[in-house]
């Protein structure tokens, strides 16, 4: 079993949890804590066709998405974690340089669709873990 608070406190390599459950076919940096995308149904998706899961989407039970996932360069590993409102995305995270660690963050800050600010990307501890970066 991979360890879950280990790999998710150093933010890279493969992650289980509670949004990636017993699936190592998909590969990445875990979702930001502040996506709440454990909110949502997982749903995994072989979005190019080649037999391999290289999408996940976490899908409510009013059928509304509230992330999804890419895998922009199709190495086999996400690299890119949008959360979305009403079928728009409204922010994502993303390894822009392919290394499995989430570096760079964008928001739509002013609700026109379009992603605005543009951040270097820091964790959010979740808020379930006493402060301590560990779940």
């Amino acid at each position: 079993m991979l360890g879950g608070a280990l790999v998710g406190a150093c933010n890279v390599g493969l992650y289980q949890g509670p949004d990636r459950p017993d699936d190592y076919n998909v590969a990445g940096p875990p979702p930001p804590a502040d996506f709440h995308c454990e909110r949502g149904e997982r749903r995994s998706e072989d979005t190019d066709h080649d037999g391999h899961p290289d999408s996940v989407v976490f899908v409510l039970g009013n059928g509304s998405t509230v992330c999804s996932t890419e895998d922009r360069n199709h190495d086999g590993r996400i690299d890119r974690w949008n959360r979305v409102e009403n079928g728009h995305t409204v922010e994502q995270a993303t390894d822009t340089n392919y290394d499995g660690r989430l570096d760079e963050r964008a928001r739509d800050t002013n609700g026109d669709g379009t992603l605005d600010l543009v951040t270097p990307f820091v964790p959010v501890l979740r808020s379930d873990d006493g402060g301590t970066g560990h779940d």
